[in-house]
């Protein structure tokens, strides 16, 4: 027996919500390391997340298993979240670090992508 258009529909939804909730709580385990990680952690933690190509695999990935609907279990939100914690200027600082300049960029686009 063919399945109906809403059972397939109803389906594929499922699928994309148990995807994007293993994905979210990866982005959460991400940005627990990055705010709660030991000094060691943490600076791997950083180190990797300013890899650009790092993060835009993060998005990509993001991006397919929501089909672009990025509210779906707060990806979004995770997501703008680590590039908080990635961005953020120690308060001594009076520069940034130049590795850091390029993911300024990628935070405009995600951030132009989910508003």
């Amino acid at each position: 027996k063919l399945k109906t258009r809403k059972q397939i529909n109803a389906e594929v939804g499922e699928r994309e919500s148990n995807n994007a909730s293993a994905v979210a709580a990866s982005l959460r385990v991400f940005q627990s390391l990055l705010m709660y990680g030991s000094p060691v952690t943490k600076a791997k933690a950083v180190k990797q997340g300013r890899n650009v190509r790092f993060v835009r695999t993060l998005i990509a990935l993001a991006d397919e298993i929501t089909n672009g609907r990025w509210i779906t279990n707060n990806v979004g939100a995770n997501l703008m979240s680590i590039f908080s914690d990635l961005l953020s200027i120690d308060l001594t600082s009076a520069t940034e670090y130049e590795s850091a300049i390029a993911l300024y960029d990628v935070a405009g686009q995600v951030l132009f992508k989910i508003v």
